[in-house]
């Protein structure tokens, strides 16, 4: 019995060695696109790796939220729609993550209703 065993293993270690190779051989040919999404009033923007973009679960109103820290650049996705805003701190930022309603924060601080276009990107191109 002890060598039907052995067998066994032997068998099932060349086939997990299989998928192994398969997986590494095939990984090269999976490409890797950047994200791409339509900003309301801007058009489409790529995602690049300098974005901190979380879906957010816990707001009725804010699907996700995408900050570019560098450039101070807020992308909010409000209910199935992005929008864009110029000039938002680090700390307005974190204020919104944080906040607890994050969707009353939102239309307090960061919307154009309430703000006076405070954050209002116009023509400058951030991305």
């Amino acid at each position: 019995m002890r060598r039907r065993r052995l067998k066994s293993e032997s068998g099932e270690i060349e086939l997990i060695g299989s998928i192994l190779a398969w997986i590494l051989l095939t990984m090269p040919l999976i490409e890797i696109r950047p994200e791409i999404i339509d900003v309301y009033s801007r058009g489409s923007i790529v995602l690049t790796d300098g974005f901190d973009c979380r879906d957010i679960k816990r707001s009725s109103i804010i699907e996700r939220v995408c900050y570019l820290e560098k450039r101070h650049y807020l992308v909010v996705n409000i209910k199935g729609t992005y929008r864009q805003y110029c000039e938002v701190s680090v700390s307005t930022y974190a204020a919104l993550m944080g906040a607890f309603s994050m969707g009353h924060y939102f239309q307090k601080e960061i919307d154009p209703g309430s703000n006076h276009d405070r954050y209002a990107c116009g023509s400058r191109s951030l991305v």
